[in-house]
């Protein structure tokens, strides 16, 4: 994975694409229902896509798209609004494809990734149950 800055307009604007990923693992399945993120500094992702994975009987991975975000806000420390996703079964496998950076902060110090505070998460285990909120 690695940074591309590109010019994406005539007035000189300028985007940077640093493509990261972030997985999460649970103990038994769960079908994920929305997830927040409070980010810090100005490292933050702006676009992204929210996978569930499932591993297949050849042992490579089976990613199925559940969410995706075009141009988020940034703003340190504060959670955001949750993220609703599509409904897709139940995984033990989540995982973030971060895609865009916060624009301007490539040309200024760091290039090396993306950078939350914390991350919460709403999930249930069992279709016919409540679910609850779990924060990482």
């Amino acid at each position: 994975d690695g940074l591309a800055i590109v010019n994406t307009s005539e007035d000189g604007g300028v985007r940077a694409f640093l493509s990261q990923r972030m997985q999460v693992q649970f103990e038994k399945p769960v079908e994920m229902l929305s997830y927040t993120f409070a980010t810090m500094e100005e490292e933050c992702p702006v676009a992204w896509e929210f996978e569930a994975g499932q591993r297949r009987s050849d042992g490579a991975w089976s990613w199925h798209r559940l969410h995706v975000m075009s141009a988020a806000d940034c703003a340190d420390g504060v959670m955001s609004e949750p993220y609703r996703v599509t409904p897709g079964g139940m995984y033990e496998t989540y995982r973030w494809k971060f895609i865009e950076i916060t624009p301007g902060w490539h040309e200024r110090r760091h290039r090396n990734g993306y950078r939350l505070r914390e991350i919460g998460l709403e999930c249930q285990e069992q279709r016919d149950m409540g679910h609850g909120f779990v924060e990482l």
